[in-house]
Formats: structure tokens, C-alpha cells, sequence
């Protein structure tokens, strides 16, 4: 009976600790390499779902340029958590965040707190528009059209 007790214990503490994933720390990041993204972005061509890249940066430099079909977005409160997923991230397969370069602190925390709020399957572009522009690859300019 005693074993049973412990086993049972040891459950419930699993139980919890499984279902209270509120910390999220550098760890928590996944990369993704410039090759990988490359392959996102052209499978986005055909399925436009498999991809959406987040740009955290201020807008005069999105504007300024950005990778091709980003999506610009402030950094959103912790509070948001309540309000639920964004109707325009939430059904992408792979959430890409991107900033400036390996030493933005803007896209790891952008990243952080997505995961933060339940969006899954979230990977951080740690080279950003400069390892993109280092192997030649366009940005935009301007503000993308409504609706891509």
C-alpha cells in the first residue's frame, strides 16, 4: 500500500509540474539555420501556412527592410495571455523570429515571450537580416500588402 502511495505521488507531482510550464529562458529557444529557412521560405511559396516570420524591430526599420513576407510586430504584454492566440499568427506551422543580428535582443525576446503566450512550434533566426544580406538574399522595403 505504501508503494502505491509513492507512485501515486510521484504521478501527481508530474502531473503538475507537466501542466505549469510558465518558464521559458534562452534554453526554451530552438534556431533555425539560414539553409532551414531558406527551405521554409520556399515551401511558403506553394503553402502559404508553413511560415510566418516575425520582425520585432521598430518600424522605420522594417520599413527600411525586411526579410521577404514578414510580418512586423511589437513585442506583446505578458498580460495578453488572457486575451488568447492572435487570429493572424496562430495557424502557422512554424513561427520564425528574426532581428538584426546575432546580437538583437529584440528576436530572442520576441521569441521567449510567443512561446510564453502558447504559440508552438516557434524558432529563433539568430543570424537576421545580416546573415541574410551577407549571402545576398533581398529584403523588402515598405509596409507588405494586408492579408500577406
Amino acid at each position: 500500500m505504501p508503494g502505491r502511495f509513492v507512485v501515486l505521488l510521484v504521478l501527481g507531482f508530474a502531473l503538475l509540474a507537466g501542466g505549469c510550464n510558465t518558464h521559458v529562458s534562452d534554453k526554451s529557444l530552438e534556431p533555425i539555420s539560414l539553409g532551414e529557412l531558406q527551405l521554409l521560405v520556399n515551401r511558403a511559396k506553394a503553402q502559404p501556412r508553413a511560415l510566418l516570420l516575425v520582425d520585432p524591430r521598430p518600424q522605420p526599420e522594417f520599413q527600411a527592410g525586411h526579410l521577404p513576407r514578414a510580418m512586423r510586430r511589437d513585442l506583446p504584454p505578458l498580460e495578453q495571455k488572457d486575451l488568447g492566440l492572435d487570429p493572424a499568427m496562430k495557424d502557422f506551422e512554424t513561427i520564425v523570429v528574426y532581428g538584426d543580428d546575432p546580437g538583437s535582443p529584440l528576436a530572442p525576446a520576441m521569441a521567449k515571450r510567443l512561446l510564453l503566450l502558447g504559440y508552438e512550434r516557434v524558432r529563433l533566426f539568430v543570424g537576421g537580416i545580416k546573415e541574410w544580406t551577407d549571402r545576398g538574399l533581398p529584403l523588402e522595403k515598405g509596409v507588405p500588402p494586408q492579408g500577406s
